[in-house]
């Protein structure tokens, strides 16, 4: 596990493995969905920046929006936390706040919603899967203990096995346990949600098709995930409210695919 990252230039700087991979992978959805929705798209170009700066926006509010909903109890302990800028407190799927306004703001400058839409696709697949490997270094959103040969071991008093130690009979005795790693599984199903969606372009199906597909897809899987996933001590909700959640997205996915068809 890495936590953080020194890098000396004129002076020497730290930055931590979550921070340097939200930014990077802030980085590739901008520029990778800018250059693929005006070049590959012939969207036009200032209409195409001011959306992304509105899904940005959305999606980081909305991130910590649902955050501060599943984990209420520790917010409302202080609610500066809400609208703190530290890059922590985050929920992914919270980031669809940014579909309505990206939407209505496509509506206002009369910009191709699917096209855009189908640009951006690709390069949120990349930006969650770079986001999955600052979770891993950092050894946040770990999964249950398992006994697969691919289950990882995360350093003593890491996240996991703090958690181990507070709920399993024995674990001060017993050193970390193998957990499954549900950010590694969530990187390559971006991977995959993104090649799928390349690929559909590029058969040139129906605009909107590829980002449907995508978003349902990787729905599915964020169901499956978290069932493999402790959530965290501060986690408020009934267990069944992100797969209610989950099941809401792939629902609506499957009938916007149907009729777009």
């Amino acid at each position: 596990m890495y936590p953080n990252f020194s890098f000396k230039f004129i002076y020497p700087v730290d930055i931590s493995a979550y921070a340097m991979f939200f930014w990077l992978a802030l980085f590739v959805f901008l520029s990778g969905g800018y250059f693929f929705a005006t070049r590959q798209m012939k969207l036009n170009s200032k209409k195409v920046f001011g959306c992304l700066m509105v899904l940005v926006s959305a999606g980081i509010l909305g991130a910590r929006a649902l955050n501060g909903l599943v984990n209420w109890d520790f917010y409302a302990e202080n609610l500066q936390r809400l609208w703190s800028f530290k890059l922590q407190g985050f929920s992914v799927f919270g980031a669809v706040l940014a579909v309505p306004l990206g939407y209505l703001y496509c509506r206002i400058v009369k910009l191709n919603v699917w096209k855009m839409a189908d640009s951006t696709a690709i390069f949120l697949g990349f930006a969650i899967a770079l986001m999955r490997v600052g979770c891993f270094l950092n050894g946040c959103c770990f999964g249950k203990a398992t006994t697969v040969p691919w289950g990882v071991n995360f350093p003593d008093l890491s996240r996991a096995h703090i958690h181990q130690m507070a709920n399993y009979p024995l674990g001060f005795l017993s050193g970390p346990v193998a957990v499954h790693p549900t950010q590694l599984y969530e990187l390559f199903a971006a991977l995959l949600g993104s090649t799928l969606a390349f690929w559909l372009i590029k058969k040139q199906v129906k605009s909107g098709i590829a980002f449907l597909i995508f978003a349902t897809s990787f729905s599915f899987f964020r169901l499956v995930n978290n069932f493999l996933r402790v959530p965290p001590e501060t986690f408020d909700m009934p267990f069944l409210f992100y797969p209610m959640f989950y099941l809401s997205f792939i629902f609506l996915g499957s009938v916007f695919i149907f009729f777009k068809k």
